[in-house]
């Protein structure tokens, strides 16, 4: 498969699919449990992976991606629940991740020739955005109403921030594994093994007060399941292929861009928008262009 076929997969499942069908579901009852069930199957979906394939998952470091699981799992919750509270606003940060990830590389890879004056503006924009944006204490609530709620605002910075710098280590260790030689096949297994088992302790520790799934909402999950584990494949497959240098930033725009238009049109979350959150989201898609137009 081409690079290019690649990446356009990759940017529709990553981009628009999965966080459609995420934004879908994080406003239904049972989250943990939706989650465990999205993890169970991801993980029976590598399994079944490798054993087709005929693939090695054999790594000295196999450990390290596989212990990354429990907090891949307690910031995959935080999603959920950040999301539910509004997906655009979670797409306006999703530019840190990278710029987590670029910071890592800056000085433990020590690629500094990456830093240029348009990294640093975009730096500059996406946190005047975030500033924007998190001073402003209207909440967005599921009844699609506003509300000044100071506690809310607290908490979507507490979310966000958590599952942002865990996501920013693991592209990292995507980054770090994929120049080790580790192949695309044992970095999904391990990652999506390791991540079952972090679903698991946390859905023993979060008691949530749900009902068993449905056949249907299982289904969903498994569906779920399959995008995201074909995304991840995808996403080291490309790093395998070119340097991340040219790709991250194919990644970062049609990422914030992609869940923007999801959440503000789809689901009509521009209606609820202050005029200083407007202004934040803008600043925030600036910063992310400067950023990736930089980095081509």
């Amino acid at each position: 498969m081409s690079l290019s076929s690649i990446l356009l997969l990759r940017i529709a499942f990553a981009s628009l699919i999965i966080p459609l069908i995420q934004k879908q579901i994080a406003d239904l009852p049972g989250r943990v449990e939706r989650m465990w069930w999205q993890f169970a199957f991801a993980s029976m979906l590598v399994c079944l992976v490798i054993a087709v394939s005929g693939e090695s998952i054999v790594h000295p470091a196999f450990w390290i991606v596989a212990a990354f699981g429990l907090p891949n799992a307690m910031a995959y919750y935080a999603y959920l629940r950040a999301i539910n509270i509004s997906q655009s606003k979670c797409a306006v940060f999703s530019p840190f991740v990278h710029i987590i990830s670029i910071g890592l590389a800056l000085f433990l890879l020590k690629e500094w020739q990456f830093l240029s004056w348009g990294v640093c503006i975009g730096i500059f924009l996406s946190v005047t955005g975030a500033v924007l944006m998190s001073s402003n204490k209207t909440t967005v609530t599921r009844n699609l109403e506003t509300k000044t709620n100071t506690g809310d605002t607290k908490r979507f910075w507490k979310l966000v921030g958590f599952y942002t710098l865990v996501w920013g280590l693991a592209l990292f260790l995507m980054k770090l594994f994929s120049e080790a030689g580790m192949s695309k096949y044992a970095f999904i297994f391990w990652w999506y093994i390791g991540s079952f088992f972090g679903s698991t302790i946390v859905k023993w520790r979060v008691q949530e007060d749900s009902q068993p799934l449905p056949i249907k909402g299982i289904t969903w999950m498994l569906v779920l399941a399959s995008f995201l584990v074909a995304s991840m494949l995808l996403t080291y497959w490309s790093y395998e292929l070119a340097p991340v240098v040219m790709i991250q930033p194919i990644f970062q725009i049609t990422g914030v861009f992609g869940t923007l238009f999801i959440g503000l049109f789809l689901f009509r979350e521009r209606g609820i928008m202050s005029r200083r959150e407007w202004a934040g989201i803008g600043s925030g898609g600036c910063g992310a262009i400067f950023i990736a137009l930089a980095l081509t």
